[in-house]
């Protein structure tokens, strides 16, 4: 199953295998997000990817500018 067909059947699930997370994945993802309707068509979405936990738990902490 690939990303796109992987949104568009989703459910919400109490649980999840785990699951390699790849460049490609991450690619897929990144512009399935960015095909996400917004207020007033202003996209102004800002994703952002961390795969180290160390950085994960300082960009949680992150206050905005």
């Amino acid at each position: 199953m690939n990303v796109t067909d992987a949104i568009e059947t989703r459910r919400a699930y109490r649980s999840l295998d785990q699951a390699a997370i790849t460049d490609d994945l991450i690619w897929d993802l990144a512009h399935a997000a960015s095909l996400s309707p917004s207020c007033f068509n202003n996209q102004r979405w800002r994703h952002v990817f961390v795969r180290d936990s160390g950085v994960l738990a300082r960009v949680c902490t992150a206050r905005p500018r």
